[in-house]
């Protein structure tokens, strides 16, 4: 029995062809209306939940869910939804990517500490949780400094700060809408002669690396790529960058780049189909 967890953005994804039509149940944010015009033939049963992205329900009704019938794996293809499968493969004993390891690919600064931890050099960084740890951090890695989102896709640059009066204009007023929120940015140093290197490793294995990259930095995408995903096949982007005209290479990023069909299949254990070749 699979389980597919389904947020709901867009058309429903067609997960009976995509997965051969096993047996799945559907866990959605899909109201009833919506679902009415779905081909629902592929699913033994379909789970709707309103309030998804926050419901405990969907995590009981998972354990309830596995203590009836035997879960061999979970399918999430929504980037929002891989934690949650994590940690429910880690409390279900189901095989594949667990919490921590949805939480590194996630998360900037645990991405950057895992790799740190096993010797890998990575762009400098640290949390931001209030004001005072903009000025604290400005202080211990000097300007200029990027800030930027800690947990959202991409990691998006909030500011770059130059100097104080930067520093200053970017903290006032808070940084959060809501007083008792906690802001999810981080701070990392950059210079004016960074340079940057984006590789990517195909499917099948294969990197695609830009005319004249250095050994260095293709050595290092690969050991941190192997650390961070060991198992796992799929297209992958790895980015490096040098604070300088030297080869002082450091990990910045890591972003898996499969997605739908591709994804839903690897986290089925049903590996890659070849399409077929019409003659």
């Amino acid at each position: 029995m699979l389980l597919i967890l389904d947020r709901g953005d867009g058309e429903l994804p067609p997960y009976g062809e995509w997965l051969d039509a096993a047996a799945a149940v559907l866990f959605t944010a899909r109201g009833e209306s919506e679902l009415a015009g779905c081909d629902l033939d592929d699913y033994a049963e379909v789970r709707t939940f309103a309030d998804y992205a926050s419901a405990t329900r969907l995590d009981r009704d998972a354990v309830a869910l596995a203590q009836d019938h035997n879960v061999s794996a979970i399918v999430a293809v929504a980037p929002e939804d891989a934690v949650r499968a994590g940690g429910l493969r880690d409390l279900l004993g189901v095989s594949g990517r667990g919490r921590r390891e949805a939480v590194a690919l996630r998360d900037l600064v645990a991405l950057r500490d895992c790799l740190e931890r096993a010797g890998l050099a990575t762009v400098q960084c640290a949390p931001v949780e209030r004001v005072s740890d903009v000025y604290w951090h400005a202080e211990r890695l000097g300007y200029p400094l990027r800030v930027r989102r800690r947990r959202t896709l991409g990691w998006t640059v909030v500011a770059e700060l130059c100097d104080e009066l930067d520093t200053r204009a970017f903290t006032r007023g808070g940084l959060s809408a809501q007083l008792e929120s906690v802001p999810s940015l981080l701070v990392e140093a950059i210079s004016d002669d960074e340079r940057r290197i984006r590789m990517t490793r195909r499917a099948d294995g294969r990197w695609d690396v830009p005319p004249g990259c250095p050994w260095p930095a293709l050595a290092l995408a690969r050991d941190g790529l192997a650390l961070l995903a060991p198992s796992d096949r799929g297209a992958w982007t790895v980015q490096v960058a040098s604070p300088g005209a030297g080869c002082d290479w450091r990990i910045n990023t890591v972003v898996e780049r499969s997605a739908g069909r591709e994804l839903a299949r690897m986290q089925a254990g049903l590996g890659t189909r070849m399409l077929e070749v019409v003659r």
